[in-house]
């Protein structure tokens, strides 16, 4: 909701997660939000063949492309506007291992503005913290970093 300039609520979030049911849970959810706030994503994916899977489950309005996602990848993104990160949570908040998506606001200087949907708070973190996260999520929980930006 955060992309689309919607104010989130818990219901309208729990009306998204259920629709993640249907089909692969992040495609589900994707393909829900762009047809009901009519903005198209795009979805980079850093596992090439899970970006070939995901690919073929989407509707219209979602692009998805192969990316290595990483610090410079982000830059690059942020200059489009604010996006999603999937990432290791340990390594930003120090308390377990677990995939989470996080808002990426800006670059400020050698630090990442941040935003955790889960605790509705807005950070700045290194960007060695947030290059950690990315590469634990690939390398110790073994999911593919993804990055979501309206297209």
């Amino acid at each position: 909701m955060n992309l689309f300039g919607v104010k989130p609520s818990r219901m309208k979030e729990i009306e998204i997660w259920k629709r993640g049911w249907d089909m692969n849970f992040l495609i589900g959810q994707l393909n829900y939000a762009v047809e009901k706030y009519g903005r198209p994503l795009s979805l980079f994916v850093d596992h090439a063949g899970y970006s070939r899977e995901l690919k073929a489950q989407t509707k219209k309005d979602v692009f998805v492309q192969h990316a290595k996602i990483d610090l410079r990848f982000l830059r690059r993104a942020l200059a489009c506007g604010r996006v999603i990160v999937y990432v290791d949570y340990f390594y930003l908040r120090r308390y377990t291992h677990n995939p989470h998506f996080i808002v990426v606001n800006r670059v400020v200087g050698a630090k990442f503005e941040i935003e955790d949907p889960g605790f509705g708070t807005r950070t700045l973190v290194e960007a060695e913290k947030l290059g950690r996260a990315i590469v634990g999520l690939r390398n110790h929980l073994f999911f593919s970093p993804i990055v979501i930006s309206l297209k």
